[in-house]
């Protein structure tokens, strides 16, 4: 294909299709984007910038420059730099509307215990001069990495994940060029930097609070047992326990004491005291519980003295050919252990989350510089996945990279049909304009109706007897 052919094409493109409009409309994005304020009093629509992002990642461009380069789009890149950069724009909000959105999607085909999962991942950034760049530890690798923790909570409903919300945690280890640069006051984006530069355990609990606040639907949060701590448990049992909401968590092997009877216990005293184990006939695993007392750390200083907070399920686990045990805490006390160990196994949807947001959402494809662009850019990757999360839904049997390579094949046949649609029309313009030339002067009310003659013709369909099979065509004589 000549480069002008591809131009055109690529103009066909971005002037939208059915598909992503149908995708668009069934969130709602448009009235959101209003209710949200996230809106341009000029220039390019938010809505046309959203949809450039999209055709860029179906295309695995290696960053958002490199996809306009490719789609000859690159008068695209201000507007793109300008909405991305606001630092008005009220993301988090945005995404907790398209949040709420999808859950009223879903759940009304789910009959299955809602979750709402924590947990971090990294987002590594290399260069210079980037906003609030620090230093991190991998705890699974064992590493530091320049960039930054993030960390995301998301709603599980048995079958599909989506993430409703996020915070980009700062570091107080500063990279050696990173600018820590100061946003107006009362802006959103000051707010979103002063709550990224608390401690994990603060920002889990105000992402916490505030699902609560907005009534998200979920009976169960699970966690890893880097989130437990004297302030989250707190608000476990004096205000979730009473919204019938329940944590399940992994529990570290500390010299964290807990009440059992009249007596305060570590956790492998704890493993001691729970008994005898129990096999599972079906996968093997033993398990065994207990159940103790919870400790308020900040009340006083000795153990014997402390105020109890509330109740819990301490359940021990061996897996077959495993030497170590893991334990498991649950605030709901009926539950068996291993409906406690089933439940607590949905939290690795949100690592599958994590992988497919890394490989096929463009999680690294952002390449800006400044912390409000990072911000508005995860926030966009979220909303494709919820949007592509909920097809998903419809091919159950499907992956998700499947689910997109259909959506990138059925986009593509659209767009290539109306771009041969025009090009017919082009060409056929260009006969009736040759043959005028030539002399023929009774054709001027077909080119002037030639639009809609042409618009008539495609939208008829062609009988299957005027179909002709054209391998061995026969031509008959001329006289």
């Amino acid at each position: 294909m000549k480069r002008s052919n591809i131009q055109e094409f690529n103009q066909i493109k971005l002037s939208g299709a059915d598909e992503t409009d149908k995708l668009f409309k069934k969130f709602k994005l448009t009235t959101f984007l209003n209710q949200t304020g996230i809106v341009k009093e000029k220039g390019h629509r938010i809505e046309k910038l959203i949809f450039i992002m999209l055709l860029i990642m179906l295309e695995d461009s290696r960053s958002l420059f490199q996809g306009m380069a490719k789609m000859f789009s690159t008068k695209y890149k201000t507007p793109v730099n300008d909405f991305l950069n606001n630092k008005n724009y009220n993301w988090r909000n945005f995404l907790y509307k398209i949040a709420k959105r999808s859950q009223d999607l879903f759940c009304a085909r789910s009959n299955q215990e809602n979750m709402l999962i924590f947990d971090d991942t990294s987002k590594k950034k290399t260069g210079f001069k980037i906003e609030y760049l620090s230093w991190f530890r991998d705890h699974c690798k064992n590493k530091y990495f320049k960039g930054f923790q993030m960390i995301v909570a998301a709603q599980f409903n048995g079958k599909s994940i989506n993430p409703i919300d996020f915070e980009l945690k700062i570091g107080k280890q500063a990279t050696k060029n990173s600018k820590r640069k100061k946003y107006p006051k009362k802006s959103h984006l000051e707010q979103r930097v002063r709550f990224a530069k608390q401690k994990k355990t603060e920002i889990v609990l105000q992402m916490l609070k505030r699902a609560v606040q907005r009534k998200f639907d979920f009976r169960y949060i699970l966690w890893d047992s880097w989130f437990n701590c004297n302030l989250i448990l707190k608000y476990v049992f004096q205000v979730l326990k009473f919204k019938n909401i329940d944590l399940i968590s992994m529990v570290k092997r500390g010299n964290k004491k807990y009440k059992f009877g009249d007596n305060f216990y570590t956790i492998k005293e704890l493993y001691r005291k729970a008994g005898r184990w129990h096999r599972d006939s079906v996968s093997g695993i033993k398990h065994k519980p207990i159940f103790v007392w919870v400790l308020d750390v900040d009340s006083k200083m000795k153990t014997s003295e402390r105020d109890i907070l509330g109740q819990i399920k301490l359940c021990f686990y061996k897996y077959p050919d495993v030497k170590k045990f893991k334990v498991i805490m649950s605030t709901n006390l009926e539950l068996s252990e291993m409906e406690v160990l089933e439940k607590y196994l949905c939290r690795w949807a949100i690592e599958v989350m994590f992988r497919d947001m890394k490989q096929y959402f463009g999680y690294d494809q952002n390449k800006a510089s400044k912390y409000s662009a990072q911000i508005a850019d995860f926030t966009i990757r979220c909303v494709f996945y919820i949007m592509f999360n909920y097809r998903k839904e419809k091919e159950p049997q499907s992956s998700m990279y499947q689910v997109l390579l259909k959506f990138k094949t059925d986009l593509f046949e659209s767009l290539l049909d109306r771009y041969v649609k025009l090009c017919i029309i082009k060409r056929f313009k260009e006969i009736l304009y040759y043959a005028k030339d030539l002399g023929y002067t009774q054709i001027d009310e077909l080119i002037k109706d030639s639009d809609d003659v042409l618009e008539l013709f495609f939208k008829c369909d062609v009988p299957i007897d005027k179909i002709q099979e054209i391998d061995n065509p026969k031509f008959s004589k001329v006289a």
